[in-house]
């Protein structure tokens, strides 16, 4: 996302002229300080994949980040869950998207030894 573009997202957001779940969802955490999964499944009602693509939307974009996880007991099982927090400094955000897709690429890459033969196998067969 370009600064013009997240300078352009923020200022819709704030003039209430954008009512999407990612906006919602950015809007609340930006409201309401650091928030974690469990809270914002809870509190915002939204179905828990609906919540997570969101949020992983959001984290790619460099508008929220990860500050902490914690663990909470649901029903006799322990889960962890990410708390998020917003981000406001632009260098920052830009700074975080690109790590962000720096890390996919790199993980990417290093699983490719891992399925090599398999996209070989498939790029061959497209010829």
């Amino acid at each position: 996302m370009t600064i013009a573009s997240r300078k352009t997202y923020l200022v819709e957001l704030h003039n209430g002229n954008l009512k999407l779940n990612a906006v919602y969802i950015l809007d609340y955490i930006k409201k309401n300080g650091r928030k974690n999964t469990f809270e914002l499944r809870e509190e915002l009602t939204l179905p828990h994949q609906t919540l997570t693509s969101r949020l992983t939307a959001l984290l790619d974009t460099g508008l929220i980040k990860v500050v902490d996880t914690i663990t909470k007991e649901i029903n006799g099982r322990f889960s962890s869950c990410s708390v998020y927090e917003f981000v406001s400094n632009q260098d920052e955000q830009i700074a975080l998207e690109y790590e962000r897709h720096f890390d996919k690429a790199r993980k990417w890459l290093n699983n490719y030894d891992k399925y090599k033969e398999v996209l070989n196998i498939s790029l061959k067969n497209n010829n």
